[in-house]
């Protein structure tokens, strides 16, 4: 079955910018493999990326309908507070099973800046095959994230910190974890030889997905 990759940036994106991960990771995947390649982006800040979250999950929805309907499976990258829009997305799609013709082939979540409790329903439901997250402890990101939100969660403020966990949602045989703690929050999209290797992992897991019966 035809695959498209469809990348989401976090927040501090410049929308429209020539040199971002997300023009990257396109033309990479145009490029290196067989596969379509999109991306979603958007420009928001840590105070404002609230504001608008679930209509940009809304309309990431719209977009992968129309690639179903032309018999692609979908594959969706997201990094940081993407990762929150991929988890609103997924939840759209399984309080809408009729419109969806199949799962999510797969998600990859890097540096995810959600909680376990987003991907719990969809993997339960299972509107994910599969679920891949590239963490670090040493993201000082998320940590500051964490602490925001037990400080300011009452006002909408504040991130999860999935990317933190050890063995995030580890009861799931189909979730795989990929760590590096010599790592920062965007140390995996750095142009140059660390996005080279996260691309490289990134596609060979996802075109040899690990055996989840194992």
């Amino acid at each position: 079955m035809r695959r498209v990759f469809v990348f989401i940036n976090g927040i501090f994106n410049r929308a429209g910018a020539h040199d971002g991960w997300t023009d990257r990771a396109v033309t990479w995947t145009a490029t290196r493999t067989p596969h379509k390649a999109e991306k979603w982006e958007y420009s928001a800040g840590a105070l404002t990326r609230r504001f608008l979250q679930q209509s940009r999950a809304e309309k990431v929805a719209t977009m992968l309908g129309y690639y179903e309907r032309a018999g692609f499976s979908i594959v969706l990258v997201g990094h940081s507070n993407g990762s929150d829009i991929i988890a609103r997305v997924l939840r759209l799609r399984g309080d809408q099973p009729w419109f969806f013709a199949q799962p999510v082939r797969s998600v990859h979540l890097i540096s995810p800046a959600a909680d376990e409790a987003d991907f719990e329903d969809a993997l339960i439901g299972g509107d994910c095959a599969l679920l891949f997250v590239y963490g670090s402890a040493n993201d000082r990101a998320l940590r500051l994230g964490r602490v925001s939100r037990s400080l300011f969660g009452w006002a909408g403020l504040g991130y999860g910190a999935l990317g933190l966990a050890t063995a995030p949602l580890a009861e799931f045989p189909n979730v795989f974890v990929h760590r590096n703690d010599a790592y920062g929050h965007s140390t995996w999209l750095e142009a140059g030889m660390p996005f080279e290797a996260t691309m490289q992992l990134l596609h060979s897991r996802d075109e040899n997905p690990p055996d989840v019966l194992k």
